[in-house]
């Protein structure tokens, strides 16, 4: 059963025996941000109690998201290329999203009735289990290089074609906008 449940009530699993840098948990509330669709495609799983079984980093984010002012939030997307090369109304429209959202947080979630301990604990050690390798190729040829590393914080070596100069199409040719970057006190276009 899903239901709408504010971020508020519900409770990161002591049990949850997954870790995340602070850089990959930036990376993870950029994405929130950025695609907040995302969230009903995958809601967080919790029992009876809202302790979540499925979600625990999502919900940290969205907590950070919940306390973050229209600047910090658009400090965050604009590391994002999508969000750069956003039409400004659409950049704007973002941003409104997230300060509704902040007046009534819910997130959907996904009710584990009828599950027992043992399912609910298998499901909390093999959420995130990443048992698949990238397709380089695959990447090559369909994904942005720096989309990826938007998304991920890096990209593989193996990404990058040197024999035949796949990648430096349109090398002299820059067609991002600028945009504002900020590092602690130091502020500069790129």
């Amino acid at each position: 059963m899903d239901k709408l449940i504010r971020i508020d009530e519900l409770v990161l699993n002591p049990a949850n025996p997954r870790t995340i840098t602070e850089f990959m948990q930036d990376k993870l509330t950029q994405s929130l941000l950025l695609s907040p669709w995302m969230m009903a495609i995958k809601p967080m799983q919790v029992d009876s109690d809202g302790v979540i079984w499925s979600g625990n980093a999502r919900c940290t984010s969205l907590r950070q998201i919940l306390t973050m002012d229209e600047e910090s939030m658009e400090d965050m997307l604009s590391q994002q290329t999508v969000y750069r090369n956003m039409e400004e109304e659409a950049q704007k429209n973002l941003l409104k999203y997230w300060k509704k959202w902040q007046k009534k947080p819910e997130v959907p979630c996904r009710l584990l009735e009828n599950f027992s301990e043992s399912e609910k604990r298998e499901l909390l050690i093999k959420d995130n289990l990443h048992v698949g390798e990238d397709d380089t190729e695959m990447l090559r040829k369909f994904f942005d290089r720096d989309l990826i590393q938007d998304f991920f914080g890096t990209v593989s070596w193996d990404l990058y074609d040197y024999a035949d100069k796949i990648n430096d199409g349109g090398a002299g040719i820059n067609t991002n906008k600028l945009g504002l970057f900020k590092c602690g006190y130091v502020e500069f276009y790129l």
